[in-house]
């Protein structure tokens, strides 16, 4: 039986259905190009099996970048070896810097121009990473675990980081400085997963750990305010809020959102109600 161990990132093929790369915490990177009906391992020769994000150039779909090093907040996660990426679909790799980060939260390509890169980073040399030069070397602009990257796939410059214990930040300048925006997020936060709508990006969503609680929060206005839209019981994250917490905005429908912790819920309104999907 093949067991790869629990899955950390995701990606897909933007043109081909059915072909799809997974991270494992400590299982390497996994490819099928069957809709999941069986799985290859691409990872196994590397100097780290520990993953946290894949990402993929939209352009060439060939190049892939894989950050290593699970991110979480626990002191025994599994640590990375740094960054590498791969220009035959995963089949090789290459070790291309970033070997004294710990962990990755993500990892993305700009749809818009394939040589910047970006990546968020937590545990040992946190902070945010950007390339100019499609990985060939890499400069952080901002200290601090961070736990999620979102980026506007239209314009290079808006970016949205979630900084663990810290708050929301944004950058209109591709990730060169940061301003904060957290206005009217509550103290005593922890892990925080944040996403903006790809077709309406002016609209964000926030998943955050709130002294163990969850609460979803929704901001119209490029995050310079925010509103509760949901506050959830200790079970939707059962303690796990430091490691169970994602959110997802439908591409071309910003009503729709995904929210997960020990359970996915999912809202269809724009954050009026959240349903849960998986019980």
């Amino acid at each position: 039986t093949q067991v790869c161990g629990r899955v950390k990132t995701v990606v897909h093929h933007p043109t081909v259905q059915g072909t799809v790369y997974i991270g494992a915490a400590a299982g390497g990177i996994w490819k099928t190009t069957n809709s999941g009906s069986t799985w290859i391992p691409l990872f196994d020769k590397e100097n780290s099996l520990s993953m946290g994000a894949i990402g993929i150039d939209m352009n060439n779909p060939d190049i892939l970048y894989a950050g290593t090093g699970e991110a979480s907040s626990n002191t025994d996660a599994y640590l990375g070896s740094g960054m590498y990426k791969s220009t035959d679909a995963g089949n090789s790799w290459n070790l291309i810097g970033l070997s004294k980060v710990g962990a990755f939260s993500k990892v993305y390509v700009h749809p818009l121009n394939s040589n910047v890169v970006f990546a968020g980073a937590t545990k040992r040399g946190q902070g945010f990473y950007k390339s100019t030069d499609a990985g060939n070397s890499w400069y952080s602009t901002y200290i601090g675990s961070v736990t999620d990257v979102s980026i506007n796939p239209n314009n290079i410059n808006e970016i949205f980081i979630g900084v663990n214990g810290t708050g929301i930040f944004f950058s209109s300048d591709s990730g060169e400085s940061w301003v904060e925006k957290s206005t009217g997020l509550p103290s005593g936060l922890g892990r925080i997963s944040v996403q903006l709508a790809p077709s309406s990006p002016t609209i964000i969503y926030a998943l955050m750990e709130v002294n163990t609680i969850a609460r979803i929060y929704k901001s119209t206005n490029y995050g310079a305010s925010w509103n509760l839209s949901y506050s959830g019981a200790e079970s939707f994250f059962n303690g796990q809020g430091w490691f169970d917490n994602f959110i997802e905005v439908h591409p071309t429908n910003p009503d729709i959102v995904l929210a997960g912790g020990i359970d996915v819920f999912r809202t269809s309104n724009g954050g009026t109600s959240w349903n849960n999907t998986t019980n």
